[in-house]
């Protein structure tokens, strides 16, 4: 999904937060948008390109992200992993002020889910880093 529906999603996330967390509600922008971090890791692991250039020019790893979503590869996305998902939801257990955090991953993990059915592309993704150790027999 576009970038710029996650943070459009996630400012109305933080807007409704914000009565109950103030401007501490910011962090929901950790789980709503920068979470598509993981698909910069993911460019530089699968192309092998390690330098920090690479990691600025997200115009080309967007496109090489939608590009990946065609290919039924099954790319790994590491923060929208089942296992990931397991130990945040421990960890909120332990730091309830986390939760705006896990809201926003919340959010963006049903609009990447809607994004993906409304695309007909549900099964190019491991959600599970089991998944797809067995399915590709590789992690990255």
């Amino acid at each position: 999904m576009d970038l710029s529906w996650h943070f459009f999603a996630t400012t109305v996330l933080f807007f409704i937060l914000y009565p109950f967390y103030g401007f501490l509600g910011l962090i929901v922008y950790l789980g709503g948008f920068f979470v598509d971090g993981d698909h910069v890791l993911t460019y530089m692991f699968e192309n092998k390109d390690f330098r920090l250039k690479t990691m600025f020019n997200l115009k080309k790893i967007y496109t090489w992200c939608k590009e990946e979503d065609l290919t039924k590869r099954y790319v790994i996305c590491i923060f929208h992993t089942a296992e990931f998902w397991i130990l945040f939801i421990i960890l909120v257990f332990f730091y309830p002020i986390l939760i705006p955090v896990l809201l926003g991953l919340i959010l963006h993990m049903m609009m990447d889910v809607i994004d993906m059915f409304r695309r007909k592309i549900y099964s190019h993704r491991s959600y599970s880093l089991i998944y797809r150790r067995y399915k590709v027999s590789k992690w990255f």
